[in-house]
């Protein structure tokens, strides 16, 4: 709030005088500097916050000992106080004072608070001067209420026009957007998080601390956008160049009714300052549902030219306590003029005929004094609004504790508070204990209802503190995206985003983190918005165009062992992810789907496609080799093209025709080739390292979709887990518990065939422990899955032959 510098033209012969004009005319302003040209002075405001903020800029001007903040649930008076910033409502009206204005003068039309707004123009006086604030529609009434007032009118500093429709997702920086109801503030700004990146929030209900933690986040620049109830028409001070409204209905506490064209001018009055003008907009939402403004409502707001009211709200404010009967009577009292409408469903009168109903209450009121003490309790408002019983109920219990004990018990009052000193919970949850609190911080400033109400108001206030903090981070998680926001007011400038990358991989632009490249993949962080994904997307292209083809030419060149397949099947360069490996028509033909790569040019991806495809045929090529032989034909060929088709591994008995037809020059080719003709299996013994048989196991389970993929070392022997498929693929027999490498069980099995050849029992050798690298009890279970008889006679096996001869079923493959 600026200070003016220019004096105020004051004649000094009329005490009363009313300050008349639409927004940003510089009545508050005016006001205040009045103010403080006096001695003493008391100013009434519309809301809490806006007395908050006067306040705290008076203790700038004039030092926190001259200043005094009277609110419903603050009271900060210093000794020396000279000057009092109050709502309309908590004005000490006793206090005698050389300056008393009142600011937004109108909402004595409001159905809920005008009486109070009407009660002060007719007996709120300065012992010098008294001033009236508010819009030029109240003159003519105004003349009525007060007929020595002069009135004094002032234009608006500032053009407003009206622009039509506005889209949230084209909003320009600097906007404001306001809505009527909690819920569709929530959901106008998760539509402007999304597309520009995040909002302020401002609404009535909340704490001074929340909306002025909300509120510096928008004035700072954190956000561009603020989006607000009708609050914000109310004489807050915001910069505001952009007004739209997502709604020209509102729910006036009895039924929903469209705007008067004085209302939308209050509200969209607040784009504008000083000499720069302002617009207003209806969202695209707002006019579906209820249509654009008619040209005469817009040709009222942009020349702030209003119908005159005609009718204000009134009730008697001279009470009488003598009995109930008569403090009923004058709380009902006609207004003494006809263009004053009694006040209907007032909360407070609302609570005390609930309460002198009850007949427990009613019986203890039979005095005067009690009878005012029972008024007071019924003044305490209800800040979470329309709760009906449980408010009566706890204003039954407070007044039945005064009048008990003549203050209210100290347990009772902590355990009520206790349950509200949590910050857990959503946004919903911490409004309503801010809303709860607030009932009890008012409370304390009740004089003589507390014995340590000092102690109670600063609890109070540091619970509102702490739910109030809360909120704020709640609401700033929920509905500002931080890199977003940046990003976007960047490229709304016209600006190209400069990012850089940390040598860790970690993107920042803006002196915020976008996130980090992954390989070639780039992950945004903490980015939920469309726009901010979009900014984001184009800081990071920008800056990782020579590092994404430093690491694709890397990719091209680096060689076949720098690849490998992950437990889920992807085909990974390092730790780097490229491909999805899909079954091909054969084994050892494979497929692959390439990753999206997004941040990759398509020329990029093309290059990264024929490595992968190229490794494809590289892997297959290792199994290939081995086998691989163009002397050979006719059933020799076959045998190697089964092999091929095996992995390297096939049951003798599948191709023992071919086998039969081998001359004994293609049987020495096939031995000098590493092709084993063993007695259940033909194998090569090259693609038995264990570099090939981990080759072998993924190109069966890329085949077979199999994951995740086995751990397959070479190992003589493996406890058998899987398929039996995939151990033969593998160059693996299984047996019972455990899968045998073929070359170590052929060479068990000729051992057994030799010492058992006899047909008599023979001492089962240690010595195939240490081949078979496995644990007696599972030897002995392979022996017998080979077709052998083992037994034990005292700490020592036998072994012998079985009684069918093996040699006809070893010849049909062996068991398996």
């Amino acid at each position: 709030m600026r200070r003016l510098t220019q004096s105020i033209d004051f004649d000094g012969r009329s005490h009363i005088k009313a300050l008349l004009g639409p927004t940003n005319t510089g009545k508050t302003h005016r006001a205040i500097q009045r103010m403080l040209s006096h001695r003493t002075g008391m100013i009434g405001f519309p809301l809490r916050l806006l007395a908050r903020e006067v306040y705290d800029k008076l203790c700038e001007w004039v030092g926190v000992d001259s200043v005094a903040l009277v609110t419903g649930e603050e009271r900060i008076i210093p000794s020396k106080a000279r000057f009092y910033s109050c709502t309309v409502e908590s004005m000490p009206l006793s206090l005698p004072v050389a300056f008393v204005a009142v600011d937004e003068i109108q909402l004595a039309t409001h159905r809920e608070r005008g009486h109070v707004f009407t009660d002060r123009l007719l007996h709120a006086r300065g012992v010098k001067e008294t001033w009236f604030l508010g819009s030029d529609t109240m003159s003519a009434l105004l003349s009525r209420l007060v007929p020595t007032v002069e009135i004094i009118t002032h234009p608006r500093l500032s053009q407003l026009s009206y622009t039509g429709i506005d889209k949230v997702r084209s909003l320009r920086p600097r906007s404001a957007v306001v809505a009527f109801s909690a819920t569709h503030v929530y959901e106008i700004a998760e539509r402007v998080r999304s597309a520009r990146g995040g909002t302020a929030i401002v609404m009535g209900a909340l704490s001074p601390r929340t909306r002025n933690a909300q509120v510096e986040m928008y004035q700072s620049g954190d956000v561009h956008y603020i989006v607000s109830t009708d609050a914000i028409g109310m004489g807050l001070n915001l910069d505001i160049h952009h007004l739209t409204l997502g709604a020209t209905r509102k729910f006036d506490g009895r039924q929903l009714r469209d705007l008067e064209a004085a209302e939308i001018g209050q509200i969209a009055g607040r784009a504008g300052r000083f000499r720069r003008d302002g617009t207003f907009g209806l969202t695209n939402g707002c006019v579906q549902r209820s249509g654009a403004l008619p040209p005469d409502v817009v040709t009222a707001v942009q020349s702030q030219v209003f119908q005159p009211v005609r009718r204000v709200y009134y009730r008697n404010s001279r009470l009488n306590f003598s009995s109930q009967k008569a403090l009923l009577d004058s709380l009902a009292r006609r207004p003494p003029h006809g263009f004053m409408r009694p006040v209907r469903d007032a909360v407070d009168h609302d609570v005390l005929r609930a309460l002198l109903a009850s007949r427990e209450i009613s019986a203890r009121v039979g005095s005067e004094g009690r009878l005012r003490q029972l008024w007071e309790v019924c003044c305490i408002p209800d800040f979470r609004r329309h709760l009906g019983n449980e408010h009566s109920g706890l204003l039954s219990e407070i007044f039945t504790q005064l009048d008990d004990n003549g203050e209210l018990n100290a347990d009772w009052v902590q355990s009520r508070i206790n349950r509200l000193d949590r910050t857990s919970g959503g946004i919903e949850l911490l409004m309503s204990r801010i809303a709860c609190i607030r009932t009890w911080t008012y409370v304390s400033h009740r004089q003589g209802w507390l014995t340590d109400g000092s102690g109670l108001q600063q609890r109070t206030r540091q619970i509102e503190d702490r739910l109030s903090d809360a909120l704020h981070e709640q609401l700033t998680q929920r509905f500002v995206d931080q890199r977003a926001t940046v990003l976007v007011h960047e490229l709304s400038l016209g600006f190209d985003i400069e990012a850089s990358l940390s040598e860790d991989g970690q993107l920042t632009a803006a002196g915020v983190v976008l996130g980090r490249l992954e390989g070639l993949d780039f992950v945004a962080e903490g980015t939920k918005s469309t726009a901010g994904l979009k900014a984001v997307d184009r800081a990071a292209r920008q800056a990782l165009v020579q590092a994404l083809s430093n690491r694709v030419d890397a990719l091209a060149e680096a060689p076949h062992l720098m690849f490998g397949v992950s437990e889920d099947l992807q085909l990974r360069w390092g730790q780097v992810p490229l491909a999805w490996l899909r079954p091909g028509e054969s084994v050892l033909t494979p497929r692959f789907k390439l990753r999206r790569l997004e941040m990759l040019s398509t020329q990029q991806r093309k290059i990264i496609r024929r490595r992968v495809r190229q490794w494809c045929h590289d892997e297959a090529e290792l199994i290939r080799s081995p086998l691989r032989n163009k002397t050979l034909h006719g059933p020799a060929a076959g045998l190697l093209y089964s092999l091929e088709m095996g992995l390297g591994c096939i049951k003798r008995v599948n191709v023992r025709d071919q086998i039969g037809q081998l001359s004994a020059k293609e049987r020495k080719t096939l031995a000098r080739m590493g092709i084993r003709l063993g007695y259940h299996t033909v194998y090569s013994s090259a693609l038995l390292q264990s570099d090939a048989i981990l080759k072998r196991c993924r190109l069966w389970a890329i085949q077979n979709r199999f994951s995740p993929l086995p751990e397959l070392g070479g190992e003589p022997t493996v406890v058998a887990e899987h398929p039996e498929e995939l151990y033969w693929a593998s160059g693996y027999q299984k047996l019972a518990q455990r899968a045998v490498r073929v070359d170590v069980l052929e060479r068990v099995d000729a051992s057994l065939r030799k010492i058992t050849r006899s047909g008599k029992e023979s001492r089962l050798p240690k010595k195939l422990e240490t081949w078979l690298e496995c644990p007696h009890s599972d030897l002995v279970l392979i022996c017998r899955g080979l077709g052998y008889r083992c037994r034990q006679r005292g700490e020592e096996w036998t072994i012998s032959r079985a009684r069918r001869s093996r040699r006809s079923s070893g010849r049909r493959g062996g068991s398996s």
